[in-house]
């Protein structure tokens, strides 16, 4: 039997440092959020100005994942204290309360990962797992850098691995992803996680945290 000494002496469960929210269902993400009324009507301004539906609900749906995340690692917060506003060069840029979070988002048919922290940068990636058309061109020109080692008859998964690490690497770094290809993989995988879920393979980059420090969760898992 557990006394109630016991059951007061457990230890809360640590939240992670870097949390990671995804979802294959959008449009269940922009349901749920528009029952919080988290989006702002900027954003919904800013999603307005895509001409295709589809690559709207994309955006929108980022923007409630950044939020759904948020608040399971700073419950207390309330959505008018979180804003998520565009830089320069088109990177999304996370204020928490008045303070300065990383953050992260993919997205692609159908899909969409996040990854929020209040103190590491991070680069994430979701992509079908599929074979581009131009594999063969793409693996002679960057022999020498993150598609070293792979030949024509690569697979799926493991090609879509090295593609989404080069994507989240590329995001983490503000950089241009031609010019991640060109450097070697082995340099990167060390701080990489990976997940599969269903068709999608997704990765996330965090070189300053080690994996443990992070969570992957699925969006659902979040409104049960």
């Amino acid at each position: 039997m557990i006394t109630s000494a016991n059951k007061c002496s457990r230890a809360k469960p640590q939240l992670p440092q870097l949390l990671a929210v995804y979802s294959t269902d959008l449009a269940a993400v922009l349901c749920a959020d528009q029952q919080l009324h988290g989006l702002s009507v900027h954003e919904l301004q800013q999603a307005a100005q895509y001409a295709a539906p589809q690559r709207q609900q994309q955006f929108l749906a980022g923007r409630a994942l950044i939020r759904a995340a948020v608040t399971q690692l700073k419950p207390q917060v309330s959505n008018q204290d979180i804003v998520i506003v565009r830089a320069s060069n088109g990177a999304p840029e996370l204020m928490v309360q008045g303070q300065r979070w990383h953050c992260s988002i993919s997205h692609t048919e159908g899909a969409a990962l996040v990854g929020v922290s209040a103190s590491h940068a991070m680069g994430v990636d979701i992509e079908r797992s599929r074979a581009p058309k131009q594999l063969p061109l793409l693996l002679k020109r960057f022999a020498d850098g993150f598609l070293a080692g792979l030949s024509a008859t690569v697979s799926t998964s493991e090609f879509s691995r090295r593609w989404t690490l080069a994507e989240a690497v590329t995001k983490y770094q503000q950089g241009l992803l031609m010019r991640t290809l060109q450097q070697p993989f082995d340099v990167y995988q060390a701080a990489a996680t990976w997940h599969q879920v269903a068709v999608f393979q997704l990765a996330i980059y965090h070189p300053d945290l080690p994996a443990e420090k992070l969570r992957l969760v699925d969006f659902n898992q979040l409104t049960e």
